[in-house]
């Protein structure tokens, strides 16, 4: 049996040997009368080949869908993914806030009783003993 690819004469001999007529289909798909593009390999099938070449084809094709599919489902779960991952930061963003608030307010309270107890300790034992203390 004949290659897929049938080129020049071999064409011409393919059908004088009553093979059939070859058809031509360009590998961008475009009809075969249309004018072949530089760096474009047109493909010759022999008529009992053309259905293997289509059942290649569509099953290419429905891969391709297959693998856009997963494709789109992967991007999916990950959109969402992230999105809980930005939830759950914000919430820890906003507790971390809160702490942060909480502990300077502390520290403000602790700094005010610093700075009470030290004019106290200065009232009651005087400068000059406080000033040996720093």
């Amino acid at each position: 049996m004949p290659s897929e690819s049938v080129r020049g004469k071999d064409r011409h001999a393919h059908q004088m040997l009553g093979e059939g007529p070859v058809d031509t289909i360009s590998a961008t798909g475009s009809n075969p009368s249309d004018s072949v593009s530089p760096g474009v390999v047109a493909v010759e099938v022999i008529p009992d080949q053309r259905d293997k070449f289509e059942l290649r084809r569509e099953k290419r094709k429905q891969t391709n869908r297959e693998s856009a599919r997963r494709s789109r489902l992967r991007k999916q779960y990950e959109y969402e993914e992230l999105q809980h991952r930005v939830h759950a930061l914000n919430n820890e963003n906003h507790f971390l806030r809160k702490e942060l608030q909480k502990v300077s307010e502390e520290c403000n309270k602790v700094t005010s009783e610093n700075d009470s107890i030290k004019a106290e300790l200065l009232k009651i034992c005087g400068q000059k003993n406080y000033r040996g203390s720093n």
